[in-house]
This record gives C-alpha cells, sequence and structure tokens, in this order.
C-alpha cells in the first residue's frame, strides 16, 4: 500500500495540500479549482486489484474514521463521530465483569474526546453525551461515572510502572472470590493475576463438527504454602485456611519454587 501511495502521489495531476493515511482510510485536503475526480481515476489506473471509493463533505462536515470534521469560517473543528448504526451500548455495569474493566471503558471514551474535540463546548458535549450512555442506558452509578471522568481529565504526572512479578496467571472472574485469590497470591506468593471471561453458553455449545475425546477425570490442586493469618494479634490458635484451586497447573507455575510442594487429589 505505501508503495502504490508513493508512486501514485509522484505521478498525480493534482498535487494535494495534504494527505494522511490511517491503514485503508485517507484524508485528503485540495485546492478548490482541483477537481476530485480526477485524482480519484488516477489512483485507481495504479493496479487493477486496488480500487478506491471517495466520500466529499457535506454540510462542510466530513467524517474520518472516529473524528468529525468541520470547516466553520474557514478553519476546521473536530469532535467525536458515531456512525448512525451506533447503539451507545457498552458492557452493562450489572455484567459480571470487574469494575477496573467498566471504569476502563469510561475512562478510555473520556480520554478520546479529550484527544479529539478541539473546542470546550464540543468537549462539553461529548461528555455530556457519555454521562447520558452509562447512567441511564447502560446502568452505572452516576457518581462512579463522574469521578472516573474527573480523574481522567485532571492533568498528572504519570506514575512509574510498577514492576510486574515474575509469574502471571489468569483466571475466571467469579465477583469477590477472585478478588480474594488475587489478594492471596500477590500478598503470599507475589504472582500477579489478571482476570479473564469465563466460558459463556455460546463457548459451551458451539457445534464445531469434531468428535472430542474423552477427557481423562479433572484434578484438584491443593498448595500448601498459601496460607492466610486472618488474626495475628490474637494470642489463641486459630486455624490456618488453605487455599485449594481446582485446575491444571501451568508449567510456567509449575517452577515457582513457593509452589513445589502440591499434590494431585483426584475426586469424584
Amino acid at each position: 500500500m505505501t508503495e502504490l501511495e508513493d508512486k501514485a502521489l509522484l505521478t498525480s495531476p493534482i498535487a494535494p495540500i495534504c494527505w494522511y493515511r490511517e491503514a485503508d482510510d485517507t484524508f485528503v485536503v485540495l485546492k478548490p479549482n482541483d477537481n476530485p475526480e480526477h485524482l480519484l481515476n488516477h489512483l485507481n489506473s495504479q493496479h487493477p486489484r486496488m480500487q478506491f471509493t471517495m466520500e466529499e463533505e457535506s454540510d462542510n462536515k466530513l467524517p474520518f474514521l472516529d473524528v468529525l470534521v468541520k470547516k466553520e469560517d474557514n478553519k476546521l473543528s473536530t469532535t467525536v463521530y458515531r456512525k448512525p448504526t451506533h447503539t451507545d451500548q457498552y458492557r452493562h455495569f450489572t455484567s459480571n465483569h470487574a469494575l477496573e474493566v467498566k471504569k476502563g471503558i469510561i475512562s478510555t471514551l473520556t480520554r478520546r474526546a479529550k484527544n479529539i474535540c478541539s473546542t470546550t463546548e464540543a468537549l462539553e458535549t461529548e461528555l455530556n453525551h457519555l454521562r447520558h450512555v452509562f447512567v441511564p442506558y447502560n446502568q452505572y452509578p452516576q457518581k462512579l461515572v463522574n469521578n472516573v471522568i474527573t480523574i481522567t481529565l485532571k492533568p498528572r504526572d504519570k506514575p512509574p510502572r510498577r514492576q510486574s512479578a515474575p509469574f502471571v496467571i489468569s483466571i475466571p472472574y467469579v465477583p469477590a472470590v477472585s478478588h480474594q485469590i488475587r489478594r492471596l497470591l500477590q500478598q503470599q506468593a507475589g504472582i500477579d493475576v489478571l482476570f479473564q471471561k469465563g466460558k459463556s453458553i455460546q463457548n459451551l455449545l458451539q457445534a464445531t463438527g469434531k468428535i472430542w475425546p474423552p477427557l481423562g477425570p479433572p484434578v484438584a490442586l491443593a498448595y500448601h504454602g498459601l496460607t492466610l493469618n486472618r488474626f495475628p494479634s490474637q494470642t489463641t490458635p486459630f486455624p490456618t485456611p488453605k487455599l485449594h484451586i481446582r485446575g491444571r497447573i501451568s508449567p510456567r507455575i509449575s517452577s515457582n519454587p513457593f509452589l513445589h510442594k502440591y499434590k494431585k487429589l483426584s475426586y469424584q
């Protein structure tokens, strides 16, 4: 694509004022007397299998990716663009996902609005739209939405990147339980835990036409080293609960000296 683009621009009878390309979308500005059809025909003549289409501005507006470019008083301004088919449906607040995921959606869209909107009025309009989308449509608490937007817009120094643990594992997200397991592994074993989406009904009921061999009996892994003293100030002995995880251990984790004591327990 780059080679074709360079060749086409060098041999083009029309010299664009600006030419910005992102993947297969290109934003082009021509002189008022230049005919865009001539440039389009020249581009389509470069290769028979590389054909371009063109969209011209309408009502002094032209969308490019997720940016809407407006021409006002001989100046260009930008705001966020959404297709007419966009439904404003994001991860519902009652969905089975970690709170960090839901807050990340709000902060990502807020950061996009901050980077794209060229005027204060456009930014405020977009933020009001986000508040309306997340609170009534997706049932997010209004206080949570406002706090995330405020924190995202607030200028701050980037904190130093935390050094990752030598071992990282991913587990299915289960409310409350997954957070307790992550806290235990971080405190007791220095292991970072990432949450992953659990299997849905669609995953379980997919028909591939393949006959899979029967799997062996599942195993339960009991890690003897992971203990939690919940009441260290008590003088009376208190049983320290063990952390039991059902599943198969990854080869990356089996090399951890902290987890070298484990045994496989078959269960019915």
